[in-house]
């Protein structure tokens, strides 16, 4: 499977079922089988609607950023899922209680990831102390301030204690751009599961449309950290190489209930375990867990 880049000067058209990318006259054929992400990566590029159509059909998210490589948008198609109406039914019902027992237990995982994290890469173990201690006091009624404080925490160990989140800088760009790449593959998930992607578990904007990819999305976010943290710190510059290494985390092995799986069949493990749990049908939380000693750069 191949994660496909649009340029500047590019053209995309469909012949026969297959994506003909056009670049100062080399003409590639791509069978849409072997896509599994297209990413338009310069606005300046060309288009047709039958790419997008092609696209929707055969499930391969697009998306598109904007001229500074900042992902913006996200495709995915309707009717999905044959009970659409019933399972959205059964979304909009889901006990806020247990939504916050869920979300708790997530907000545990992502932490846990990330503590492991810096433990791989023998990073600071003060921090990883101090995020060990914040974890220990977390529940349901503090997730966003425990949450945001071992993020303080975890980016600086990981990135320096001038690196700040959402700044307009490499790091940044690159882990806007990673996350994009997971986030996609977990809106597709949740729309074939006959889930909407704005009602969320704990994240609830009114102008965030995929705050349900939010919840998920928040365990698999040190994957793309690991990345950007091994091949973009040393030399502070997000190039070709570095899209290429941070394009390749949709390929790697996540544990579900110390199992190792593909990390697209995880996210149906997890977002099957979460129906199950809000709908009355199980009372197991079960979340994927990273292993860094799993991954394959």
């Amino acid at each position: 499977m191949n994660v496909i880049n649009i340029n500047f000067g590019d053209k995309v058209r469909v012949k026969n079922n297959e994506l003909q990318i056009t670049n100062d006259d080399i003409i590639s054929l791509v069978p849409i089988s072997e896509v599994e992400v297209l990413i338009i990566e310069n606005p300046a590029c060309s288009l047709s609607g039958a790419v997008n159509v092609l696209c929707i059909e055969n499930n391969v998210p697009i998306i598109y950023c904007d001229s500074k490589r900042t992902p913006i948008c996200v495709s995915t198609g309707y009717n999905t899922y044959y009970k659409q109406l019933e399972r959205l039914k059964e979304q909009i019902k889901w006990s806020s209680i247990k939504k916050q027992k869920y979300f708790r237990k997530i907000i545990e995982q992502k932490i846990n990831n990330q503590v492991n994290l810096l433990e791989h890469l023998e990073i600071k173990q003060v921090q990883i102390d101090k995020m060990k201690k914040l974890l220990e006091n977390l529940n349901v009624e503090n997730v966003d301030i425990i949450e945001a404080n071992v993020a303080k925490i975890y980016f600086k160990a990981l990135f320096g204690d001038d690196f700040i989140r959402h700044n307009d800088d490499e790091i940044n760009y690159a882990l806007n751009y990673g996350y994009a790449i997971l986030r996609s593959k977990i809106k597709l998930k949740i729309v074939a599961k006959g889930l909407h992607p704005t009602l969320g578990v704990w994240h609830k904007s009114q102008f965030n449309n995929y705050n349900l990819s939010d919840d998920i999305i928040e365990v698999y976010r040190s994957m793309v950290d690991y990345v950007v943290y091994i091949y973009l710190i040393k030399d502070d510059k997000f190039t070709k190489d570095e899209k290429n290494f941070l394009q390749r985390t949709i390929f790697q092995k996540v544990l579900f209930e110390e199992k190792e799986y593909d990390f697209n069949i995880s996210i149906d493990y997890f977002i099957d375990n979460m129906i199950n749990f809000l709908n009355n049908s199980s009372n197991k939380i079960t979340i994927p867990v990273l292993d860094c000693d799993l991954y394959e750069y």
